[in-house]
């Protein structure tokens, strides 16, 4: 869960790209001196956050001191509630298979830096299924729009997880897979635009990619099929591979009372701009639409790991609708 030099480099473009006195490049620590020769700086900045880094930086300073006598190293120690936060530990939280982390990363990260973990997460995922890394941006890209509050990085890297955790259980898990990387990429909430409509746009999206990497056209037919059941039209589903995609879409209604009413603020997040009593008057309509199946999951492992724990938390989401825009 290190972060490569390459990764560095690039989170550190991304939050300094509007100082135009910001120079980014990736160098040995003990060849900093010499950069800061060719560059006429009078200073070197160094961090350090525990025991290890200290007598590292000791033995920097020294070796600069030899070396570059005119340069002044100058030592940064981050705050005390950050001091134990490592990159690796930072990455870390990216490993965890439950749905949420007992510790919020947020609490421990700036925002660009959690999200430049999430992206980087999921591009390697990506890369490592499809290759492509050129495609997987554009895919990550849209779940990382800024106004997104549940459909987010976050959303598809624990949908990822989910399909991990089912993939032995899926008949073409190749196609369903991208199928689950594109079924929410495409989000528009407007006058005029439902979410059937864009599922539609999320599945041309998938034939696509798919075409674009080569695929049959009958592997390209499919996954774009795999994408309409997280429609939720709650018309059954007719493979198992679709009915999969389907229950690992709603996996959000199983889990934790917490967990699921954060997805409940996310979701009102998203629609913050329709008026309180149309929310409430639509959300409610869905919520008791699922809660009125006989079967919310329509896999058994799927039915036995979540449906008592989702009809608690749909039952207390339709007795909470929000009351205020």
């Amino acid at each position: 869960y290190m972060f490569s030099s390459a990764e560095r480099a690039h989170m550190l473009r991304n939050i300094t790209w509007q100082r135009n006195n910001v120079c980014i490049i990736e160098i040995d620590l003990k060849m900093q001196y010499q950069v800061a020769r060719q560059v006429g700086a009078q200073f070197l900045l160094c961090g350090e956050r525990n025991e290890d880094d200290f007598h590292d930086l000791l033995s920097a300073i020294d070796y600069h001191e030899r070396q570059a006598p005119e340069l002044v190293t100058v030592k940064l120690t981050p705050p005390v509630r950050l001091r134990n936060i490592s990159s690796s530990f930072a990455k870390s939280f990216i490993g965890y298979t439950n749905w949420w982390w007992e510790l919020k990363a947020e609490d421990c990260l700036s925002e660009v830096a959690y999200k430049e973990v999430l992206f980087y997460e999921l591009l390697k995922k990506w890369t490592a299924e499809f290759g492509h890394p050129e495609l997987g941006r554009k895919v990550i890209n849209c779940y990382a729009e800024k106004w997104r509050r549940y459909h987010c990085m976050e959303h598809l890297l624990h949908f990822l997880q989910c399909f991990e955790e089912c993939r032995s259980m899926f008949g073409n898990a190749k196609c369903a897979y991208l199928a689950g990387w594109c079924h929410d990429a495409i989000m528009k909430i407007a006058p005029g635009i439902n979410d059937f409509k864009n599922v539609q746009e999320s599945a041309a999206f998938a034939r696509k990619l798919a075409t674009a990497m080569g695929w049959s056209p009958a592997e390209v037919e499919l996954t774009g099929k795999l994408v309409m059941p997280t429609a939720h039209r709650h018309v059954s589903a007719k493979s198992v591979d679709e009915k999969l995609i389907a229950d690992i879409d709603l996996a959000i209604f199983g889990q934790t009372p917490e967990v699921y009413a954060r997805y409940e603020l996310g979701i009102r997040g998203e629609y913050s701009q329709v008026p309180i009593d149309l929310y409430r008057a639509k959300r409610g309509q869905f919520l008791r639409r699922c809660l009125d199946l006989h079967q919310i999951y329509q896999t058994p492992e799927l039915r036995r790991l979540y449906q008592s724990t989702a009809r608690k938390n749909l039952r207390w989401a339709i007795e909470n609708l929000p009351t205020v825009q």
